[in-house]
């Protein structure tokens, strides 16, 4: 039974290496100034990544041996700001970016999917997550998960959520995470999956089958004397009846 489970380990261990080899994938993020949607090429992250993203999307094009599989572009937004509003800029973000990367290359719209986050409440959570800097970290952290299952159910009986956060600790986290993580949040980000293409598979050459010609030559009976031939006691007898004469 151990061996069996060594062997189902060690093969499954296989496969997904050999998934992840036949899959690549990509990634580029822009960031945005408060309340715009605009590609601000003064931000010098922005022309690294796009910069990058491009070089590479045209290098793949020349070559056959990956293929688009997936598009996920994402936009998103800070808390502050009404919910259609910011669900609207997430969209128009989103948007800058596509558009940005459609004019270097084409990207199929079979694979695409767009995601407009709004209030990006899973992203704050992360980054309050990974920063112990954060003023009452886990008193924030316990509102901001309320706040995102509220805003998922769709739930505003406590007013509106960022006013709730703004209230917590007379606003000391939210002080903080507005100059130091909402930028983060003010976002754009395109996803790419490329798949290994499989090389054409090479016929081996067709054997040639023999002519009607040739075969005659193997088939054809050969010819043979109709005198049957004369026993070795006969021809000494031949020969010496000549020779007595």
């Amino acid at each position: 039974m151990k061996r069996h489970i060594v062997i189902a380990l060690l093969l499954g261990t296989t496969a997904a290496s050999y998934a992840q080899a036949q899959e690549v994938r990509d990634s580029v993020k822009i960031y945005f100034p408060v309340a715009k949607h605009y590609l601000d090429m003064g931000i010098p992250a922005n022309r690294r990544a796009l910069s990058g993203i491009v070089s590479r999307l045209t290098e793949r094009e020349r070559d056959s041996v990956y293929a688009i599989r997936k598009i996920v572009v994402e936009g998103a937004a800070s808390p502050e700001g009404g919910i259609k509003y910011n669900y609207n800029l997430s969209r128009n973000r989103a948007n800058t970016l596509f558009n940005y990367i459609s004019g270097y290359t084409e990207l199929p719209d079979s694979v695409m999917e767009f995601r407009f986050l709004g209030r990006d409440w899973n992203g704050l959570i992360r980054l309050v997550e990974e920063d112990p800097e954060v003023p009452y970290r886990d008193e924030t952290l316990a509102l901001l998960r309320k706040l995102e299952r509220e805003a998922d159910l769709g739930i505003l009986s406590n007013g509106d959520q960022v006013a709730q956060l703004r209230r917590l600790r007379k606003g000391v986290p939210y002080r903080y995470m507005y100059r130091n993580l909402f930028p983060e949040l003010r976002q754009s980000n395109l996803l790419l999956w490329y798949e290994r293409v499989p090389a054409p598979e090479v016929q081996p050459p067709k054997s040639r089958r023999p002519s009607v010609a040739s075969l005659s030559i193997w088939t054809s009976t050969p010819t043979c004397s109709t005198t049957p031939p004369q026993s070795p006691t006969s021809v000494w007898s031949s020969i010496w009846a000549r020779t007595s004469l």
